[in-house]
């Protein structure tokens, strides 16, 4: 498996999640903001942000949904130290996470257990559209 980061791409879904990802931040954020008035703000082409690139991105989207509730880290995709590797937490990731409680995450553990970040997600297992019809 390479170490390099495939590109995704936007999707009738990845929009549809990613919109709902978004707004769950967006209603997070007043909460965070209250608590941490100087919180890192959510990058411009942030994965929780409601129309960005990576917000459309299924991919994108499920494994930030994955690393909010299991509390996995997720990095922001705008910084990379000199190996390509991201070296900062996504801001989005963290407000998000802030909502998502104890009780949240040991009721949804046995679903994200099993649930494989899209460093390993393998295209060629997804339907394409002319395969569905």
């Amino acid at each position: 498996m390479s170490n390099e980061l495939t590109p995704n791409r936007p999707s009738p879904e990845g929009r549809m999640l990613g919109g709902q990802l978004a707004r769950l931040t967006d209603k997070a954020e007043i909460e965070a903001r209250a608590k941490f008035p100087n919180h890192k703000a959510r990058c411009k082409s942030c994965a929780f942000i409601a129309g960005t690139v990576p917000n459309g991105c299924l991919p994108t989207v499920m494994d930030a949904l994955k690393c909010v509730v299991d509390g996995t880290p997720f990095h922001c995709h705008q910084e990379f130290d000199d190996k390509g590797i991201p070296t900062d937490l996504c801001a989005g990731w963290s407000i998000a996470s802030m909502a998502a409680d104890s009780k949240l995450r040991e009721r949804m553990q046995p679903i994200v257990d099993d649930w494989e970040l899209s460093c390993i997600y393998d295209e060629s297992t997804v339907l394409s559209k002319d395969q569905t019809t």
